[in-house]
């Protein structure tokens, strides 16, 4: 991870927020790079984070730390939300960045209360955990109500990053539902009829349209 001053650019972003450079303290730029960790579940986090560029992955485990039991990507918004307004000292749950990730780091002890008590910023919060809460959601109702491979399809969606997509395929099973055999299954055949192509650790998405309309 790299950490560097804010620019322009970082300020226009948090404009979108009603915040400002001068009203915030000890603010920084991180950079993390594909496969790098913003931190773990259970860690001790000070801090919330504003995605500037890139994506990332959230996930939670069981109390074992063994079974899955949340996934799901974010390419813009806030992380480390959840922890801000319930004030927990530690993550709720691990982020792990899947490309070249960039975001703005506020620190909460130093901001805290300017974050709490700016109305444009708490409007953003709530529209953010809306969101996230409407996306997991649809996420279970997808597991319940939609095929193996409709399931397979959204999820490629929801993690692919410029026309790729990697991932733990144990992860992926995981959360759509499904043995991972029956996963490697419907990989093979998505790459049979040409509609991922096997690349490296992952694969190239070659008829986007075919996953968008799969899973309607």
């Amino acid at each position: 991870m790299k950490k560097s001053q804010l620019n322009k650019v970082h300020e226009t972003l948090l404009s979108k927020y009603g915040l400002s450079k001068e009203s915030l303290k000890c603010c920084e730029h991180f950079q993390y790079n594909p496969g790098e960790k913003v931190w773990s579940e259970g860690d001790s986090i000070s801090t919330l984070l504003l995605v500037l560029t890139g994506k990332a992955k959230i996930c939670s485990f069981d109390s074992n730390g063994n079974n899955l039991i949340l996934s799901y990507y974010v390419s813009s918004g806030l992380i480390g939300d959840v922890e801000l307004m319930m004030n927990y000292p530690t993550a709720t749950a691990s982020v792990i960045a899947v490309s070249p990730f960039e975001c703005i780091s506020i620190p909460y002890k130093h901001n805290r209360k300017e974050l709490l008590d700016n109305v444009v910023f708490m409007n953003s919060l709530a529209i953010d955990l809306s969101e996230k809460l409407f996306e997991c959601t649809n996420s279970y109702v997808s597991n319940a109500l939609k095929s193996g491979e409709q399931r397979l399809c959204s999820y490629i969606l929801q993690a692919e990053y410029k026309g790729f997509f990697f991932d733990n395929y144990q992860d992926v099973a995981a959360t759509i539902g499904m043995s991972y055999r029956h996963l490697m299954r419907l990989f093979k055949q998505l790459n049979d009829e040409g509609i991922i192509a096997k690349k490296n650790n992952g694969y190239q998405i070659l008829k986007h349209q075919y996953l968008t309309e799969a899973i309607k």
